[in-house]
C-alpha cells in the first residue's frame, strides 16, 4: 500500500509507504505505517519485525485533489529507523530533544536491545463504534458499565436508577493500539487528566455527595 503525510515546502509530515504504479489506498497505508509493521515494498528497511515503511510526504497535486486528510498524518516517534519530516518540524524534533541532551542519530546501538528503531503514530486517532447513553443514579458506587468480569458471569447490564439525582454518561467505542480512552476523555470533557487535577474534581464533588445533590460523571 502507499502513503500519507501533510506538509509544504518540499516535504510534509511522514506517512505510508508506496510503490509508484501501485493504486493509493490511504487509509490501509497508513495503517500499516502507524502500526509499525514490516512491509515488503520497503527496500531500504531492515529486515526483521522492527522494519518499518518508507514514509510518503504530500505532494501540493495530492493535497489539492483530496488524496489525503488529517486522519492519515503520522508523525515519528524519534528513533534509528524513522524518516524525520522534511519541513519545519525537523527543528522542533531536533531542540527537543537536545534539551534532554539528545540528538535524531543517537538512537542507534551496537547492542541490539538497547538499539531505538522508532516508530509513526496518527496526530489524529478517530474512535470506531461510538456510542453513548446517558445513565441516571444515585449511589456513586453503583456500577455504570458491565465490567469483564460481570460478563464472564453472565451478569446484566446496569440498567441505572431513572429517578436517581446524579446523571452519568456511558461511552462505548474501539480505539487502535498506542492510543488511550483517558485522552479521548480529556478532548471530550476538556478536562486536564493530570492526577492533581481529578483530585480537585474528587474534592470538589465530596461535599456535593454527602449532601445530596446531584452530580455527574463519565465511563468508558
Amino acid at each position: 500500500p502507499p502513503p500519507a503525510g501533510r506538509g509544504g515546502g518540499g516535504g510534509g509530515e511522514p506517512a505510508a509507504d508506496t510503490s509508484a504504479d501501485a493504486p493509493i489506498d490511504a487509509s490501509e497505508a497508513v495503517d500499516e505505517l502507524a502500526g509499525g509493521a514490516p512491509s515488503g515494498a520497503d527496500a531500504n528497511a531492515d529486515a526483521g519485525p522492527t522494519a518499518l515503511p518508507e514514509p510518503h510526504a504530500v505532494t501540493a497535486e495530492e493535497e489539492a485533489s483530496g488524496t489525503f486528510s488529517i486522519d492519515h498524518v503520522v508523525l515519528p516517534l524519534p528513533g534509528n529507523k524513522v524518516v524525520m519530516p522534511g519541513n519545519d518540524m525537523a527543528a522542533v524534533y531536533t531542540s527537543l530533544l537536545a534539551q534532554h541532551g539528545l540528538a535524531p542519530d543517537c538512537f542507534r546501538h551496537h547492542v541490539k536491545e538497547i538499539s531505538m528503531p522508532g516508530a509513526y503514530r496518527r496526530i489524529v486517532q478517530r474512535p470506531a463504534d461510538l456510542t453513548w447513553e446517558f445513565f441516571r443514579y444515585s449511589d456513586p458506587t453503583d456500577p455504570l458499565a458491565q465490567t469483564d468480569l460481570a460478563a464472564l458471569r453472565n451478569e446484566p447490564l446496569p440498567q441505572g436508577d431513572a429517578t436517581g439525582s446524579m446523571r452519568a454518561v456511558v461511552l462505548s467505542f474501539m480505539l487502535p493500539s498506542s492510543t488511550y480512552a483517558t485522552m479521548l476523555l480529556r478532548e471530550l470533557t476538556k478536562q486536564s487528566t493530570a492526577l492533581t487535577h481529578q483530585k480537585e474534581l474528587n474534592l470538589y464533588q465530596a461535599p456535593q455527595l454527602a449532601a445530596g445533590q446531584t452530580t455527574g460523571r463519565s465511563e468508558a
